[in-house]
């Protein structure tokens, strides 16, 4: 059975390149993805074929009375993400309505071949050079495959993005790629960017004078779709509205406690606090300091274990990512052993052509409340801490793809939470609580947003008006948050993740008094991560011995 589960991951894998070259599958470095019409026709034919093989495999052990959870487990996520995956391309068809999917092994240049050491350096070239060797025809794939007709937010969003690549192929890749003595590899990598670069200033040159003005106002994906992303994706079969009394109740608690900070310390404590940041000279010492303090924290109050594995390099982010990334983990090694135990903590500083206004402006998002906040997050007890839980994971099938979004983001916000449940006292206690409400506002508005605007009437204007209200966020910030709500459905999940495992936490410490056993924090935190970032209704039902049904998962 496991040969043939991990045959159907593999070939789930080889359609998923971007997340599978992310987590460090090594076969498929350098490889970009077939989104021609008959490729996907095949896939979803495949997909069909797999899923049928699956669920034969799991009714044939369900009635084998076998009590070996963890093999039920594998099987329910490769099922689920199976499911998922015939949804997205038969229902959701993003490769209709959005020009990212052509681009997603692109990033890989970023994230994987250029930062991470897992091969002599004229490999990773070679997979660069594979990598770039393959823009010019997604490109014709993705001119055959976008609607007439698209989502204004969805393009305008996607060629910022863009944006973003372009500078880097044309002018700081060659910094990494001239490191070679292989003069012959170094041409064949120039020949290679250049085609890409016309290609995509072709693309988007269309995009801009062709499809921009023919751009829908409209981007709702509508309730049906919304609530098969919940259920496909994160295993969560909720009514909307309980999800959204939920959102609007845990928004105006938070919304209260800060209110209540604020009004107790004066009207400009909220400029004092964001005031109190490092030079932008010296951001990236001042986040060394603050992971420090983050892991301090977490062995002080030994909340969690930590596995083995090195502490993060403190980076800048690399210029390619910085218009969409305030800061962010890169961890390799996550799905298989390279031996490298590399991992970087991007930190993204302002624009040094920025005048000192706006330098000013951006640094008071770093103030040291939100710092330390987002280290934790990040890194300790976050996602760094996360992912060396799933190192230590045995199973391949959790490894390569036990990864949800809302357990992922969900478990780093719930840390957030959780350093200030327990103390967090390594900077000034008020200052760090207003960072983690504020933190916890965004997400909190992100979650009502995305219900609000995808299954309702709310506009992004409107949609901009709450976080410029509730979470306090600059007109700017707040812009960019409710136009990435028109794209991302699912930024819901930080909260509804966060929510969840704080029910699970609940529930897991009646099933102790239940049992006669003491509740240990530690202990719950260990559990948690021993099953990856998997679905947290799916790890419910590892953890309690009555998981209950949706109604019981918040």
């Amino acid at each position: 059975m496991s040969e043939i589960l991990l045959g159907i991951a593999e070939r789930y894998l080889n359609h998923h390149l971007s997340l599978a070259q992310y987590v460090g599958i090594l076969g498929t470095y350098g490889k970009s993805p077939d989104l021609s019409k008959s490729a996907v026709t095949n896939r979803v034919s495949d997909v069909h074929e797999d899923l049928q093989v699956v669920k034969n495999m799991k009714k044939e052990y369900i009635s084998t009375g076998s009590q070996d959870k963890m093999k039920l487990y594998e099987l329910r996520l490769v099922e689920s993400k199976l499911e998922s995956e015939l949804f997205e391309l038969n229902d959701l068809k993003e490769y209709e309505t959005s020009i990212f999917p052509y681009f997603e092994t692109l990033m890989s240049i970023n994230y994987v071949y250029t930062s991470r050491s897992y091969a002599p350096l004229d490999t990773r070239i070679k997979h660069i050079v594979a990598t770039e060797k393959a823009v010019p025809q997604l490109i014709n794939q993705a001119l055959e495959n976008l609607e007439v007709n698209l989502p204004r937010d969805k393009l305008t969003v996607g060629l910022m993005a863009i944006g973003g690549v372009l500078p880097f192929l044309k002018d700081e890749l060659i910094g990494f790629v001239s490191n070679s003595e292989d003069d012959k590899l170094i041409q064949e990598w120039s020949d290679v960017n250049s085609k890409a670069i016309e290609a995509i200033e072709m693309f988007v040159k269309k995009l801009e004078t062709e499809y921009m003005p023919r751009t829908k106002p409209e981007f709702a994906i509508g309730e049906k779709k919304y609530r098969n992303l919940l259920k496909h994706q994160e295993f969560i079969d909720i009514d909307l509205r309980v999800l959204e009394k939920v959102a609007k109740e845990n928004l105006e608690a938070n919304s209260k406690a800060l209110q209540q900070i604020l009004e107790a310390n004066g009207e400009n404590f909220m400029e004092e606090v964001k005031s109190d940041h490092p030079k932008s000279s010296e951001l990236l010492d001042a986040a060394s300091e603050s992971t420090l303090r983050a892991k301090k924290f977490v062995v002080d109050t030994d909340l969690c274990s930590i596995p083995p594995g090195d502490d993060p390099v403190i980076q800048e982010t690399p210029k390619a990512m910085q218009s969409f990334v305030f800061a962010q983990m890169n961890t390799a090694d996550i799905a298989e052993d390279t031996g490298t135990g590399e991992a970087y903590y991007y930190v993204t500083p302002p624009n040094p052509n920025w005048d000192k206004e706006r330098t000013d402006n951006y640094m008071k998002g770093w103030y040291y409340g939100s710092l330390d906040g987002t280290s934790i997050h990040e890194v300790w007890p976050g996602h760094h801490l996360h992912i060396l839980h799933i190192k230590q994971q045995k199973s391949k099938i959790i490894r390569q793809l036990g990864f949800a979004i809302t357990t992922l983001e969900g478990w780093a916000h719930y840390t957030e939470e959780l350093a200030f449940e327990l103390g967090y006292d390594l900077y000034d206690p008020t200052k760090f609580r207003v960072g983690q409400l504020q933190a916890a506002l965004m997400r909190n508005c992100r979650f009502v947003a995305s219900l609000a605007m995808h299954t309702g009437n709310m506009t992004m204007e409107q949609a901009q008006q709450l976080f410029e209200g509730k979470a306090k966020m600059g007109t700017d910030s707040a812009a960019m948050e409710a136009r990435r709500g028109t794209i991302d459905p699912m930024y819901l999940n930080y909260t509804l993740g966060k929510l969840l495992i704080m029910k699970l936490r609940e529930d897991y410490r009646k099933q102790c008094e239940s049992q006669g056993k003491e509740f240990v924090l530690k202990e719950f935190h260990d559990e948690f991560l021993s099953y990856g970032a998997s679905p947290i209704p799916l790890t419910r039902e590892m953890m309690l011995e009555n998981p209950g049904t949706s109604a019981d998962y918040l």
